[in-house]
């Protein structure tokens, strides 16, 4: 079995997360965009309609459009509510919602819901500006067959990878974030001095293990698939080094569970694999995860026509099936994001 690095690592993904596709797999995410004018309904659908063309993964798109008085009145604390309510609908695909505020016509929001089996958070994020993109452009941006090409997967051999949906969504049971959420913004700063302040919470939570979330194809910005790694790093390590050299140490880790996944060469070693994952994460105590997506700006659309859509701030959280690995007293979780000089943290309470 000769695979690219990229349709191996997609591979393992479609195998780490229970099939069949549930509630508990799928993850909020808003995008708050500064435009002339909102997009309207129509727009919204012809452009996610170029997603789906050549897509393995997905195959349908729920639409949503909601209006709020302000962004204050659809926190990120309220996301989960809102991925519990909309997930019969959007069981078998991925649910998108076009947001606006009664306070500020120039707001345009898009939230999404996907199951992260299928598209891991980074690759949302990208999901989200290259729809803005492709509303600027009046065509598609996307280019999914294209992009899935250069990266050498075999299409039709995934699509048939794909874990089959829940049958009777309506039956699933509710889920909850299992802590309060902090939110703050900053002044951006490198992510050496932002994982020191990781560590720090690290030490008051009494946690033993500090997971990274990694993106292991961040070079590229194809907006499909899910490249997700967990990369553990052990508290004798957290504690003799910094953020920089946990940066270090992480990257090095990266390598090595790569290496490991060039080398598997069957789908029973995918299977074995992936359905090691997830056990492995909650067999380690005391966990601490952290996902730091950068900086963003270069994406944020300021570059070309700005006043047709630029990004203002990106908010979302992880799964419940991972969020559940946090749900301890000595268990802590952080992320992170930076737009046009301002870094935006996210982080599980203290209290």
């Amino acid at each position: 079995m000769q695979l690219s690095l990229a349709d191996a690592v997609m591979r393992l993904s479609l195998q780490t997360h229970p099939a069949p596709f549930s509630l508990v797999q799928f993850y909020p995410a808003l995008s708050l965009y500064r435009v002339e004018r909102p997009y309207s309904a129509e727009e919204l659908d012809r452009a996610a309609a170029y997603f789906l063309r050549g897509n393995p993964l997905f195959h349908s798109v729920h639409h949503a459009h909601w209006t709020f008085d302000s962004p204050e009145d659809f926190p990120v604390s309220s996301f989960q509510d809102t991925v519990n309510r909309w997930y019969p609908a959007c069981a078998d695909g991925f649910l998108l919602a076009s947001v606006t505020f009664r306070s500020d016509p120039t707001l345009q929001g898009i939230f999404t819901s996907f199951p992260m089996g299928l598209q891991d958070g980074y690759r949302c994020f990208h999901f989200h500006q290259q729809l803005m993109s492709t509303l600027k452009a009046g065509q598609d941006t996307f280019r999914i067959s294209q992009r899935l090409d250069e990266l050498g997967i075999d299409v039709a051999d995934l699509a048939r990878k794909v874990p089959r949906w829940e049958k009777d969504p309506q039956s699933a049971t509710a889920q909850k974030i299992p802590f309060a959420i902090e939110e703050s913004t900053r002044p951006a700063t490198p992510a050496g001095p932002y994982l020191d302040n990781v560590v720090q919470r690290f030490s008051r939570r009494g946690c033993e293990n500090l997971i990274f979330v990694k993106n292991a194809l961040r070079a590229t910005t194809v907006p499909l698939g899910s490249f997700m790694l967990f990369l553990n790093v052990p508290a004798d390590v957290v504690h003799s080094t910094d953020g920089n050299g946990l940066r270090a140490y992480c990257r090095a880790q990266e390598d090595i569970v790569l290496r490991q996944i060039a080398a598997l060469d069957s789908d029973e070693a995918f299977r074995t694999a992936g359905k090691a994952v997830l056990p492995a994460l909650h067999d380690l105590p005391s966990r601490c995860f952290v996902n730091n997506y950068g900086d963003v700006t270069l994406f944020s659309g300021r570059a070309e026509h700005p006043e047709r859509g630029h990004l203002l701030s990106y908010q979302w959280h992880m799964p419940a099936i991972v969020l559940g690995l946090v749900s301890g007293p000595r268990d802590a979780v952080a992320w992170t994001i930076t737009i046009d000089g301002r870094a935006f943290d996210f982080a599980s309470s203290d209290i």
